[in-house]
């Protein structure tokens, strides 16, 4: 459910120990205008959660974007150190640049990166059959939450 930020709210910035007392001085301040309490505090509490999570959206999105960004450039500084390297070495005919400002820009010859990976030869189901492992149900206890429904139209 996507509910338009359209209004701010004091509980995206509070601790956990000053809600209830905002939740009091709105109940107090819908009174003093006369304004229906369950309705206004429904939808002041429901923009401060959606509020919340629009910006963790926004957060996600700004995180893609800088992922993809930062391969990008991975990928251009390779590209970068290849083409230097292969038109330095062909054209120029040295393996090393002396600079002014840098000391020098070597050219490294090609070869291999060696990695080591852990590979599982099991399979999964094999594990549990032969009760080499097992699957575990983990209960995590939780507190009372509000859950926000979205409006019928």
């Amino acid at each position: 459910m996507k509910l338009p930020a359209i209004k701010n709210t004091k509980l995206e910035v509070l601790t956990k120990e000053e809600i209830t007392p905002l939740l009091n001085a709105k109940i107090a301040e819908y009174t003093e205008r006369n304004l229906p309490i369950e309705q206004s505090l429904a939808d002041y509490i429901a923009f401060g959660i959606q509020n919340i999570d629009n910006r963790v959206e926004q957060l996600k999105n700004y995180k893609k974007m800088l992922d993809e960004e930062i391969k990008e450039l991975s990928t251009q500084k390779q590209n970068i150190s290849e083409e230097v390297a292969e038109y330095v070495e062909t054209n120029l005919g040295v393996e090393k640049l002396k600079g002014a400002i840098v000391s020098s820009v070597t050219i490294k010859p090609a070869g291999e990166r060696k990695t080591k990976k852990f590979i599982l030869d099991v399979d999964k189901d094999e594990l549990v059959k032969s009760k080499m492992a097992h699957y575990e149900e983990v209960v995590t206890p939780t507190l009372k939450q509000v859950k926000i429904n979205k409006r019928r139209n």
